[in-house]
């Protein structure tokens, strides 16, 4: 059992603490990044960084030539997330993440930069946005000057990611992630199924406040009239009820599903998904799976469970 220390003797070790300190220790201050900045980390982390200049990288999402991942794991990347934003840490400022290969994803990259809307009349703050305005495609990335929290993810093993970040000063910088953040990545196995039609995948990982990924591929029998892909996030007091992981995740946290109908000649795709909003301090492992259905039969492929640790705020 922990015990808590007398308030004399708290304060003691304080102030001990407090005069064995160097007379010009300063805070450590978040580094400054510069045109090339490379990110070392053999396990999932983050630190806090400054963009000192407004900076631009292509806009490119697949193969994009100011970033560079190098090094082993099934899903490895960074986001980085701007920390006086109005959302906080809610939306990435970037995201560049290498995808299992057998997802056939390959390396993909995000970033903020959509230019404002062009509008036949000036537009005044909090106004709507009328109809009469278009929207420009978006022609770089752009991260503007601030602090931002780094997150790396990798896959146990070590991993070099480098930015290419025009407009910040010429040099190289090689960081390293200093605070440490729980992950895993796993196949997951299947599960319940209904003859060839049906097949549903997942297992529990990690427990507490998580961010989860689903990979899955699988072969379809042929172009049935119906064919669905649906993901699934659940946490269980438990065993999981039969066919927890399929498109209704009954009783789960989140979900998605695509479905595609072929009916008298025509073809029609819909998306879905929810989030279930909790208070309640996780205490269950979280499960991560999903569930293919195809008419025409469905053979299950590989699967990819990850289960990562929230940025802390």
């Amino acid at each position: 059992m922990k015990h808590l220390l007398r308030p004399a003797l708290a304060a003691a070790l304080v102030a001990a603490a407090a005069t064995s300190l160097p007379a010009d220790a300063r805070v450590a201050r978040p580094v400054e990044l510069t045109r090339t900045t490379t990110f070392v980390s053999s396990t999932s982390g983050w630190l806090d960084v400054v963009v000192p200049e407004d900076a631009v990288m292509d806009k490119a999402l697949l193969g994009n030539p100011d970033v560079t991942i190098s090094g082993t794991g099934r899903f490895v990347g960074l986001e980085m997330y701007r920390k006086d934003a109005q959302f906080g840490y809610a939306i990435p400022s970037l995201s560049t993440f290498r995808y299992p290969g057998f997802t056939a994803l390959g390396t993909r990259t995000w970033g903020d930069g959509t230019p404002p809307p062009e509008c036949e009349a000036e537009l005044l703050p909090g106004d709507p946005l009328p109809e009469q305005c278009t929207y420009p495609e978006q022609q770089r990335i752009e991260l503007l000057q601030g602090r931002y929290r780094i997150r790396v993810v990798t896959d146990g093993a070590p991993v070099r990611i480098t930015l290419d970040l025009e407009g910040l000063d010429e040099g190289e910088t090689t960081l390293r992630t200093v605070n440490r953040l729980r992950s895993l990545q796993k196949p997951l196995p299947a599960l319940d199924a209904i003859g060839d039609q049906v097949v549903t995948y997942g297992a529990t990982g990690l427990t507490g406040a998580l961010d989860g990924a689903v990979f899955a591929n699988a072969t379809l029998s042929g172009t049935g009239t119906l064919e669905e892909a649906s993901r699934c996030s659940r946490a269980d007091d438990g065993p999981p009820p039969p066919f927890a992981y399929d498109s209704t995740c009954a009783g789960g946290d989140g979900g998605a599903t695509q479905r595609t109908v072929r009916l008298g000649g025509q073809e029609y795709t819909t998306s879905s998904g929810f989030v279930s909003a909790s208070s309640a301090e996780p205490t269950a492992p979280a499960g991560l799976g999903g569930g293919f259905r195809d008419s025409d039969g469905v053979t299950l492929g590989e699967t990819l469970g990850v289960w990562l640790d929230q940025l802390p705020q």
